[in-house]
């Protein structure tokens, strides 16, 4: 998994990137922050879910939930694994960024794990708030999805090259 600082040449090649699929699905996920920022320096490498996210996303928007209570991040996905949570600990613990006891302890009573595996991870310059995207935006519990508008606002707000 890559964690990104673009260049400007980057910036614009993602950017066109995503202006051209079409078929692009976005997940919004609260985060606990000392989670998010594990993700975003690459020492998390999968983000575990108790309820299924039941549409294949593409990618994450990535928010830090209370106290930080913005977007940090965005990541594009390497795919979705659905497991039983001993599974899901065995096959994904050398980068799963969390304590088995804390693992276990999530999972307690779930008969499944859903596995978030980031392929690329990029870093926002600037952390925004959701309202700053759409006004009246509501944090979910767990996810919401949202459209290429709200990434591609993100990224001309919030990502800003690095040279």
């Amino acid at each position: 998994m890559a964690i990104s600082r673009l260049s400007q040449k980057s910036l614009t090649h993602l950017l066109e990137k995503l202006s051209k699929q079409e078929k692009l699905t976005i997940a919004f996920l609260p985060i606990k922050p000392r989670f998010a920022d594990k993700i975003l320096s690459g020492e998390k490498k999968f983000e575990y879910r108790k309820k299924n996210i039941s549409i294949p996303i593409s990618y994450v928007v990535i928010y830090s939930s209370s106290p930080t209570k913005k977007i940090i991040g965005f990541a594009e996905l390497d795919g979705i694994s659905r497991l039983t949570p001993s599974s899901a600990w065995r096959s994904t613990r050398h980068s799963s960024g969390i304590a088995k006891s804390d693992f276990d302890k999530y999972f307690d009573g779930h008969p499944y794990a859903y596995v978030l595996e980031f392929k690329k991870v990029y870093r926002l310059a600037q952390p925004l708030k959701p309202a700053d995207i759409i006004r009246g935006f509501k944090v979910p519990q767990s996810f919401r999805y949202v459209n290429k508008d709200f990434l591609l606002s993100i990224i001309n707000r919030g990502l800003l090259p690095s040279d």
